[in-house]
């Protein structure tokens, strides 16, 4: 039913103008929610090549593939932001849905926030980024180091991940902390001292060279705090936060109740984590709480700057800085991680915490980009659904040389790739299986790429290219009999000859997931009998596979590999530490506290063996 009213009287040429402007909004609103929908609906799996036959999903179903409860996009076009979409729920257990306000941890995107603040600081004359970091620290310093005897830490070599300082996912990971456990000060993490869960920072490695470092971004955290004299969360206020509108961004510890009630838990396979969260008081490094929207509104400002249209946190000089790569082989720069696709540039960050990942992006030339988060998924930092939603972004928006490269499949696919069925060899204990089935070509192995098989397409260039995450090529060098054939496997990194095997033919991790354990197990060991440092029976690569084994529920397989680690590295507290794991997933409680004894003996700086310890003898 219409409701009759009034309007004032006005002239029919003002009115005319009225009434286009309510049809140009309401034409741009339509083409707006036309451009979602299509993204949201024709999300493809992710992968380094397109042939054309990919599936089209919808968003829904891509996050049940995923494990991934909720997602959150900003999209940016020339500059500003067009607009913003949530999707699922902050916590399968309230089912209470994700809005676009919705907070998310942000990870290590903090370090991008960190950074601008930095180069505000030195714009102010605070500090050079030059300097060393030492001469301007109070409470903590970097403790002297072999590497440092002729050459001080700059600030700058920290911004740009080239300092050489301790990355804590080295050795007892950046775990972050329960909200009931209490938390560190920043001098405490720094130093290593309880109650923190990480090693000290130090400089452990010859300056100069990229080497990501959570522990360098604490390191400029302590600096800002002391330079400015406030506690970080004031500082970030005041130069980013209120500047740009950013209501719904805090490094807050605990949350400020106005937003705890907004924000998302993280989850791990659709189950919320106790507590909802972790904390990391490595705020600089990893605390931020955000949404995509203030996340663009931040990344945005960058651009402006960049471009000379902004000075309002930093100079068009110190922004283009800030995206220059920190040497001719890297794409690290300082708070920005470089993209190149082609003639174009992209520029950005990812972040992760645990059941929380992040991808923020934006084309140098144009202003156009986009932030994606979401808090849960089945394969962490890596996120393909992010990937995938970025990609659908691209598309729709026509991102330039952003999206994968096309290949033309050949004409008969089954016929072209009939000639690559069968077995091949990398090594003794690695084998890549071609099959094909109803035109559909399979590529499997044990090796961590190949293990759930990938779907590869034979192309007019007598090639073979897997739709694999990294670039992925396989060609076929005829001998003089099939059996005699070279199967050629090209990565972006490497170059391997694989000649063609019997099917009867099974080398030691193939004999372990079909159940001849003792088998499998004689087999490696007369392998590291023969030549104890050969990479194949490697501490890392035998632990490896056994975890992968474990994830599989094949756990007695999995004791088996990490036993024989034992045997053959018996002062490592990581071989003893992830027995232990298995030995607890196996209900042995007297073997796990064992294990797990063994490895805090040989390492009583490991906090994953002394927690796991605790809760055994606590029966938890």
């Amino acid at each position: 039913m219409w409701t009759s009213f009034s309007l004032p009287r006005k002239s029919p040429f003002i009115v005319f103008l009225m009434c286009m402007v309510f049809l140009v909004a309401s034409t741009t609103r339509a083409e707006v929610e036309a451009r979602v929908d299509r993204i949201v609906n024709g999300l493809r799996p992710y992968a380094w090549v397109l042939v054309g036959d990919e599936p089209r999903l919808d968003i829904g179903e891509r996050m049940e593939y995923y494990n991934v409860p909720g997602v959150s996009i900003a999209v940016i076009e020339k500059g500003n932001l067009a607009w913003a979409r949530a999707y699922g729920v902050r916590n399968t257990e309230t089912n209470e849905p994700v809005e676009t306000t919705t907070l998310f941890e942000a990870g290590s995107v903090s370090k991008s926030l960190n950074a601008m603040v930095v180069v505000s600081l030195s714009e102010s004359g605070s500090f050079a980024l030059d300097d060393a970091v030492n001469e301007h620290l109070v409470s903590w310093r970097l403790p002297p180091s072999p590497y440092t005897a002729n050459r001080p830490i700059t600030i700058s070599q920290l911004l740009n991940h080239t300092g050489g300082t301790t990355n804590f996912n080295d050795r007892t990971g950046y775990m972050g902390y329960r909200r009931t456990d209490p938390i560190p000060t920043v001098q405490q993490i720094l130093a290593g001292e309880p109650p923190a869960l990480t090693q000290p920072v130090r400089v452990e490695r010859e300056p100069g060279e990229f080497h990501y470092s959570n522990g360098g971004a604490v390191v400029l955290q302590l600096l800002v705090m002391e330079t400015a004299g406030k506690p970080y969360q004031a500082i970030l206020e005041e130069l980013i936060f209120d500047p740009l509108g950013m209501d719904n961004s805090t490094f807050s510890i605990p949350l400020p109740t106005s937003l705890e009630a907004s924000a998302a838990s993280a989850h791990s396979r659709m189950r919320p984590l106790e507590g909802g969260y972790y904390v990391y008081p490595e705020l600089a490094a990893g605390g931020l709480w955000s949404t995509p929207t203030d996340l663009a509104l931040y990344i945005i400002e960058h651009w402006k700057a960049l471009h000379g249209r902004s000075k309002r946190i930093i100079s068009p000089a110190s922004a283009r800085w800030m995206i220059t790569p920190s040497g001719p082989d890297t794409d690290a720069a300082a708070g920005f991680f470089i993209t190149r696709k082609g003639p174009e540039t992209y520029y950005g960050h990812r972040g992760g915490n645990y059941g929380f990942y992040t991808d923020m992006i934006i084309r140098e030339a144009t202003g156009d980009g986009a932030v994606v988060m979401v808090n849960g998924g089945s394969d962490g930092v890596r996120s393909n659904m992010r990937r995938e939603i970025l990609n659908a972004i691209a598309e729709e928006y026509g991102w330039k040389n952003f999206l994968a490269p096309p290949v033309t499949v050949a004409a008969d696919p089954a016929r072209a790739a009939a000639g690559f069925a069968g077995r091949y060899q990398v090594n003794v204990d690695c084998v890549i299986e071609i099959s094909v089935q109803d035109e559909v070509c399979t590529v499997t192995s044990p090796e961590r790429a190949f293990r759930a098989g990938l779907r590869a397409y034979p192309t007019v260039e007598g090639e073979l290219v897997a739709q694999s995450i990294r670039p992925l090529r396989f060609r076929l060098v005829r001998g003089a009999s099939a059996r005699s054939d070279t199967l050629v496997m090209h990565d972006a990194q490497s170059r391997i000859a694989a000649p063609r095997i019997l099917a009867d033919q099974r080398p030691p991790y193939e004999l372990l997931l079909s159940g001849e354990i003792e088998l499998a197990v004689e087999r490696y060991d007369r392998l590291h009998r023969a030549d104890p440092n050969h990479e194949i029976v490697s501490e890392r690569r035998i632990n490896s596979i056994a975890y992968w084994i474990l994830n599989r529920e094949k756990v007695d397989a999995a004791i088996a590999l990490f036993s024989l680690n034992t045997a053959w590295y018996p002062q490592s507290a990581n071989t003893h530490d992830s027995l232990g794991e298995a030995y607890a997933l196996a209900g042995n409680v007297d073997l796990a506290i064992r294990s797990y004894r063994r490895a805090l003996e040989l390492d009583p700086e490991s906090v994953t063996a002394r927690e796991a310890l605790r809760r055994l003898e606590n029966n938890e």
